[in-house]
């Protein structure tokens, strides 16, 4: 089995798409068949990761959107045949469609929750959205949102939320360094994480609530840059 990957990012990215698409791709790799994976992504701004044996990584197309375009045709003739093509984002389909029709193969697209809410050119992704064959989407609220302005009665859907690494994540020691250089001796701390500019997913009402947790738990805020700080002072004045 063969399958041709248009991606946005993934190995070498960072944020959520890219990470969702890195444990997507191992997963596809993984399977018991041993499918040969080719990914095509539109951008790489960090040295990748390390990657599955029978996946192969076309960085060719990230200069920009011609090379982008170029790579995936590319990459469709030179895997011919294709048995199964991966869309990571709907503003992909119309390079991931034709590449479909092509092989006469089926058109899978990942949805995640704003791209759906708000697309780019909404009569070009109604069309093609209506002609995929399957969906994955992280939460069944962002299926919704897709079906509500595209024709999906026949299309196959697929919940399949974020993964977790758990051997990341647990309890340490805390680092003295940061808890100098911060004052935070004795002080209980309250993180939050999130990239600025993204206001939809509620930065801004986090911040607004800080000034009423810092008076009545004696918190106090901490960034980790000058524009978080600039964005601080000017969303919640504390």
């Amino acid at each position: 089995m063969k399958v041709l990957a248009i991606v946005t990012d993934g190995f070498g990215g960072h944020g959520g798409i890219a990470l969702y698409t890195r444990n997507l791709l191992r997963g596809l790799c993984a399977h018991p068949a041993r499918p040969r994976v080719v990914a095509v992504p539109r951008g790489m701004p960090l040295s990748p990761e390390a990657m599955p044996p029978n996946l192969l990584w076309d960085t060719s197309g990230i200069a920009g959107k011609g090379p982008f375009a170029k790579a995936v045709l590319r990459g469709a003739v030179r895997e011919a045949p294709v048995d199964l093509v991966l869309c990571t984002h709907v503003n992909l389909l119309p390079l991931a469609y034709p590449v479909a029709r092509l092989h006469r193969a089926p058109l899978v697209l990942v949805v995640y929750g704003i791209e759906v809410k708000q697309p780019k050119g909404r009569a070009v992704a109604r069309y093609l959205a209506s002609r995929i064959e399957a969906v994955i989407s992280i939460r069944r609220r962002t299926t919704r949102a897709l079906a509500a302005w595209t024709s999906q009665n026949h299309v196959q859907t697929f919940l399949l939320e974020n993964a977790i690494d758990l051997s990341r994540y647990g309890v340490a020691p805390k680092a003295a360094d940061l808890v100098e250089r911060f004052g935070l001796a004795g002080k209980r701390v309250v993180m939050t994480m999130s990239r600025l500019g993204e206001q939809y997913i509620g930065v801004d009402e986090v911040l607004a609530a800080l000034p009423e947790i810092r008076s009545s738990q004696g918190l106090s805020p901490i960034s980790s840059s000058q524009s978080v700080q600039s964005h601080l002072t000017h969303s919640s004045h504390i």
